[in-house]
Parts: structure tokens; sequence; C-alpha cells
């Protein structure tokens, strides 16, 4: 018998919205993580698509923010893999302002912790935003959907940016939510309504 595959979950908008005003907002024990920090790596989630394994290798070194070019290099990746990231607002202005912040080792990371660390703390911000928690790779696969449904990048461009090994991985985001999103689907349903009204 074949296994129920569900599909991922996503963030709305709004959700999204609230998990970044919180993530921020976050009061933690002394010599915890910042919530800067936390902040952080939801955003390195939501517009980068990092796992958090990669979240926790990421430095200075790393991010390129020019007038031509913003983008983070992930290194090491699960499948020793290099791979380089454009990266948009907010995570432009956050890592500008982190690399003026901490501008004296370029090679230390952003987030000194653990990658069970950072899953407690983004399970938090989960938790005071009243969001139900769907597990971390919710920001990758929120990631994976703008990619797609909003930013119309097709499969192998989305399989690069999250760093699979294999494009079936990647399809997995391609599901019925993406199609009721995806403009050239939406306008060949309307030409066929159009086709049946005449």
């Amino acid at each position: 018998m074949n296994k129920i595959i569900n599909p991922p979950k996503y963030l709305s908008k709004e959700e999204i919205k609230k998990l970044l005003d919180n993530s921020s907002l976050i009061i933690l024990r002394r010599k915890s993580l910042k919530p800067i920090y936390i902040h952080l790596s939801i955003c390195l989630g939501l517009y980068a698509g990092l796992r958090v394994s990669e979240m926790i290798k990421l430095t200075p070194e790393d991010v390129i923010i020019d007038d031509d070019i913003q983008e983070i290099t992930v290194n090491n990746s699960k499948y020793n893999r290099t791979r380089r990231i454009p990266i948009l607002e907010p995570l432009v202005s956050l890592l500008k302002y982190l690399n003026l912040e901490n501008n004296t080792d370029k090679t230390k990371p952003y987030i000194s912790r653990t990658t069970k660390q950072v899953y407690n703390l983004i399970k938090k911000v989960y938790e005071i935003s009243g969001i139900e928690y769907g597990g971390v790779h919710q920001l990758r696969h929120t990631y994976a959907r703008r990619c797609i449904s909003i930013g119309g990048l097709k499969i192998p461009d989305v399989q690069y940016l999250l760093g699979h090994s294999s494009s079936n991985t990647t399809a997995r985001y391609v599901d019925a939510e993406f199609t009721t999103n995806n403009p050239y689907i939406r306008e060949a349903f309307t030409k066929i309504k159009k086709f049946d009204d005449n």
C-alpha cells in the first residue's frame, strides 16, 4: 500500500509578519541568544531557505552586500555543496546592521548556538505568535512556495537554491496549493471558461 504524503504546510503573509514582529520581542533568560539573532534565523529560513544547520554556520565572510550583488554563500551544506543565494529585504538590512555591530571576527558565525537550541527558540516564537508549529522546515517550505508561486521560478532553480540533491524532493512543493497561484494555470482556466461561455 502506498503511503499518503501530505503537502508541506506554508505560512501566510500575515503569519510571516507575526513571526517576524514577535521574533524581536521575545524575552529570554540571561545569556541566551539575543532576539535579533532569533529574528535573523527566521529571516534566513524565510528569505534564503536555509536549513538550521546552515544558519548556524553562516559568517559575515559568507555575505556579499554591495551595489551590484546581495547574496549569501552557503558552504558545506547537507550534500557538501556550495551554493550562492540572492537575498532581498529585510534580510539585506539586517545583515548590514549585524556586520556593522560585529565588525571584529568575520569568520565567527552570526548564530553561535546548536541546531537544537535554534529549533527550540524558533518554536517559542511560533508559540508566542499563536501560530501552529509546523517545524522549522516550514520556513524553507514557505520560501520555496514564494519562489515558485510568486517569483515564477522553475523546479531546477528552486532545487539549487534549497540545496536539494534531487528534483523529486523539490517537486513536493509543486502541489495543489501552488497550482492555484500559478498565473499560467489561472490564465488557461480563464480561457477555458471564456470558451465555454461563448
